[in-house]
């Protein structure tokens, strides 16, 4: 940014916006996403639906290492 030369105008501010945008997406990848996973299989097993009982089965048989249809 102290640099007085042309292509330094352009090239600061798109490694400032890159340098956050990685650290935004680190941040989401690895604390909101999981949260929000861990927030809404609570709410299933909660409620007491069918999709809740499910969704359940699903993820503890998943723990349990059995493979299911269309498991790569």
């Amino acid at each position: 940014m102290f640099e007085p030369s042309t292509l330094s105008v352009y090239i600061a501010p798109i490694a400032v916006t890159l340098c956050f945008g990685l650290a935004f997406a680190t941040l989401l990848v690895l604390l909101v996403i999981p949260a929000l996973i861990l927030l809404v299989e609570a709410a299933h097993e909660r409620s007491g639906t069918a999709f809740g009982r499910l969704l359940t089965r699903v993820v503890r048989s998943r723990e349990d290492g059995i493979a299911h249809p269309g498991d790569p």
